[in-house]
């Protein structure tokens, strides 16, 4: 909510809200008490239309810890808000109640203004709860074959409710004879009949097998042993996996035969090496040792000070939204200011758990840790010192990681998508307050309130530094 208030979480909404024929959803929300004991609510909703939403209507009952009501919000609006589809909106949108003794809300949304001037009015459809979707429960091989079909952001169980339908990305969309996912652009008909496990594993298979075929040609056009051998090892490993598949087992016969036979090859070759490598050692020795000189000065000394002195001459020409080269890591600028520059990493430079023990505190994390300690020594001592420390949650950090305001106000559901090492993967937010579970940006680009629990290894890290690019004089 952009602020340093403490809050305290008195409700949150246990699922997900819908009213058939509604342009969007009630995906979150929260009821939260601030340092003066005012109440306030939080409410998220989600663009599930194909038109750009630029204001919505709201009404709020109030009930107390008892059941009782209580006056609430007959009307509350959201103005310029411009959100398209797919996008949530209302997370740090703070909707004070006028009772402090309000301990559960009932969310109603009762108009929506599109950019095309049209509206739509609930009339008489009942707002109604719609259970979280559940992650995919296909594992292994089959998890991996059901993407291969769909999509590499399938993680959920795909459902219907009403007239929208859920994909196992994510997105929702609305229920017709050839819909479409408009997040992953994957049918409706190919994301439910694809979870047919005999259809998986028959798609296993023939990709398998198919793929231990093309080893097979790769390896004889192969001029190399060694190659040939590894093509030909990959190629037994996949027909193993298929069993009995089509001519599987005699496919694997043949590549055990012709490996016996290219490891007497090699044999051979290597009593003749033997002989040749007596010769050479003593030129070899000398020519290693000057060798190993020369590249302790060039990597320690020559590449350090020249990749120094390119990384400021870019850096100090550098706008918002350009990607540099700061130390190892491409870096996007957030923000600008004189010759300071905001940096995140364009995609993630590790998969960790924010904290082994459960723990939300961002000071004593591992992930705090291991940013500030064993991720900063990446960086040259030069490098290092163009870094500022910056207060993040009470303490003083080097690298930290960027919170859900600025990850909603300084990127689209388009550029917060993220990769680790070249796969689409889900990355962390910085807590603005102890949470059961932390907030994420998930892998189609949308961001997860309470998406993770924090011992969850298979969250990616992009760091966020502060860096100066105009140095003193003796730097």
């Amino acid at each position: 909510m952009g602020n340093n208030q403490t809050y305290t979480r008195l409700y949150k909404f246990q699922e997900q809200y819908y009213a058939q024929g509604a342009p969007l959803i009630i995906t979150n929300g929260a009821l939260l008490k601030d340092g003066n004991q005012r109440v306030l609510a939080q409410i998220r909703f989600r663009n599930i239309s194909y038109k750009e939403i630029i204001a919505v209507k709201i009404s709020i009952k109030a009930f107390d810890s008892f059941g009782t009501s209580l006056d609430g919000i007959d009307e509350f609006q959201y103005s310029d808000i411009y959100i398209q589809h797919g996008v949530c909106y209302g997370d740090n949108v703070p909707i004070y109640l006028p009772n402090a003794a309000t301990r559960k809300v009932n969310v109603q949304c009762t108009t929506v203004l599109f950019d095309d001037g049209s509206i739509w009015k609930n009339e008489k459809s009942v707002w109604k709860a719609v259970p979280f979707q559940e992650q995919l429960s296909l594992k292994g091989e089959l998890l991996e074959e059901y993407r291969e079909l769909t999509s590499k952001a399938s993680c959920y169980e795909p459902k219907e409710f009403k007239d929208i339908w859920f994909c196992s990305c994510g997105d929702i969309s609305y229920i017709s004879d050839d819909a479409c996912c408009g997040m992953c652009g994957v049918s409706k008909k190919t994301i439910f009949e694809s979870l047919d496990q005999q259809l998986l594993e028959e798609s296993y298979n023939k990709r398998t097998y198919e793929q231990a075929k093309t080893l097979v040609d790769s390896a004889n056009n192969e001029n190399s042993i060694n190659s040939k051998e590894k093509l030909l090892t990959e190629a037994l490993k996949k027909y193993e996996e298929v069993g009995d598949y089509k001519e599987s087992s005699e496919k694997q016969k043949e590549i055990i035969k012709k490996l016996e036979e290219l490891k007497a090859l090699q044999l051979e070759q290597s009593d003749k090496n033997k002989k040749a490598i007596k010769r050479i050692t003593v030129v070899a020795s000398v020519i290693v040792t000057v060798f190993i000189i020369a590249f302790v000065i060039i990597t320690e000394v020559i590449v350090p000070k020249a990749r120094y002195t390119n990384e400021i001459k870019v850096l100090e020409t550098a706008s918002v939204g350009d990607v540099v080269q700061f130390g190892p890591y491409e870096w996007l600028v957030l923000r600008k200011e004189d010759s300071d520059l905001w940096l995140i990493t364009e995609n993630c430079v590790a998969k960790k758990p924010f904290n082994e023990n459960g723990n939300t505190n961002w000071q004593e994390s591992d992930l705090c840790q291991w940013l500030n300690n064993d991720f900063l020594r990446k960086f040259s001592a030069n490098e290092q010192s163009m870094i500022y420390e910056t207060e993040v949650n009470g303490t003083d950090n080097m690298v930290y990681l960027i919170d859900l305001d600025s990850a909603d106000r300084y990127f689209s559901v388009a550029t917060r998508k993220a990769t680790f090492k070249g796969e689409e993967c889900s990355w962390w937010l910085r807590p603005q307050y102890n949470e059961e579970k932390m907030a994420i940006v998930r892998m189609n680009g949308t961001i997860d309130y309470y998406g993770s629990y924090q011992d969850d290894n298979d969250v990616g890290v992009r760091p966020v530094i502060w860096i100066k690019t105009e140095l003193d004089n003796n730097e």
